[in-house]
């Protein structure tokens, strides 16, 4: 789930692992991942982002992506 700042929702769907998403919105970006493990890769503004770096509990993470 991807929600901006403005409290749109951009995303809520279930996705297959290798699936792509793309969204646009108001930052900050308030993301819901409920399986990381199926997580490839994740890109903010065009720049590759560290998902080491996102706590995870029991596989699911929810972080803010800000400029």
């Amino acid at each position: 789930q991807v929600t901006d700042g403005a409290g749109n929702r951009l995303a809520s769907a279930l996705r297959r692992e290798g699936d792509a998403l793309d969204v646009s919105g108001q930052p900050p970006l308030r993301v819901v991942v409920g399986a990381m493990s199926a997580v490839e890769s994740l890109e903010f503004q065009g720049e590759p982002m560290d998902l080491g770096n996102f706590r995870v509990v029991n596989n699911r993470s929810e972080f803010t992506l800000e400029p």
